[in-house]
């Protein structure tokens, strides 16, 4: 005969302890069937591109303004600029 109280404990199988079942983390319950998904987008549905891109600083994309004539003129060439500033 079972007590009535008999769903809320639970048992160790190794040690044979009894713990009430509020206080035990429980195993989740496995599954041997696997549910396959197709994927709900057409070929023809437009995907947009995130705003922003990991890693891209706005901040350091923007060209300094630069007011030496010698250093534009080196740029206008080709150069490139690695370091910039007014003194």
């Amino acid at each position: 005969m079972l007590p009535s109280d008999h769903d809320r404990w639970l048992q160790c199988f190794h040690c044979g302890n009894v713990f009430l079942k509020d206080n035990v983390a429980q195993e989740g319950m496995l599954k041997t069937e696997l549910e396959i998904v197709k994927p709900s987008i057409h070929q023809d549905e437009h995907i947009p591109k995130p705003k922003h891109r990991r890693g891209f600083n706005e901040r350091l994309q923007q060209e300094p303004e630069i007011k030496d004539p010698e250093v534009r003129k080196e740029l206008k060439k080709g150069a490139k600029l690695i370091s910039y500033s007014e003194k």
